[in-house]
């Protein structure tokens, strides 16, 4: 188990900004604009139940604040996330693995965006003295997508966003290591031996 208690400071922080003008029209655009401050604790955790079975996990939660003095606007709230991944590995050469992930979503300047999630299962097949492996992924097999929605405000205009992010896919990836690296991060060579000193 590892854990942290933190407090951050940002002067200029980034943030993404919007202002609307006479037109009606509306721009978006990074700005350093804003102080940012969080104050929170993370913990990880790592086990392993049985043989072959990893098990780890975490979680974050923090106080976020961000005041920008120049738009005399400020913003603050509670915001957290946790994981969660497990893998199993057969004797057979396959490895099933499967993770997920909630966040409540993220504090701005100038308004907030509703919580995410996600999740993914897999399975590899290690082989060539497992010098390649074959990994089939799903990632969120039970959901089709995520709804969020963003809502922001200032003195001169109030919007609120809805949006519909499709994550479902699969995957299949093929890896194959050659080669073999030391320790200085090049590959090994073949040690010259000079034979014909003559001892001097």
């Amino acid at each position: 188990m590892n854990s942290a208690v933190y407090w951050r400071l940002t002067n200029n922080a980034i943030d993404y900004i919007s202002t609307v003008d006479a037109a009606g029209i509306s721009t978006t655009k990074p700005q350093n604009i804003a102080q940012r401050k969080a104050m929170g604790l993370n913990v990880n955790l790592s086990s392993q139940p049985v043989k072959n079975w990893n098990l780890n996990g975490g979680g974050d939660i923090r106080y976020v604040d961000l005041f920008s003095p120049a738009l005399n606007q400020g913003n603050s709230g509670l915001v957290w996330s946790v994981n969660l991944n497990t893998s199993y590995k057969l004797a057979t050469n396959y490895t099933f693995q499967a993770n997920g992930n909630f966040s409540s979503g993220w504090i701005s300047l100038q308004g907030t965006n509703t919580g995410f999630y996600w999740h993914s299962i897999s399975a590899k097949r290690e082989f060539m003295n497992k010098q390649a492996s074959l990994t089939l992924g799903l990632n969120n097999p039970f959901n089709r997508g995520v709804n969020q929605t963003n809502r922001q405000s200032a003195p001169t205009f109030e919007s609120e966003a809805h949006n519909y992010f499709i994550r479902r896919s699969v995957r299949l990836t093929f890896e194959w290591r050659f080669g073999q690296m030391n320790a200085s991060g090049g590959k090994k060579g073949k040690k010259i031996s000079n034979d014909d000193k003559d001892g001097r």
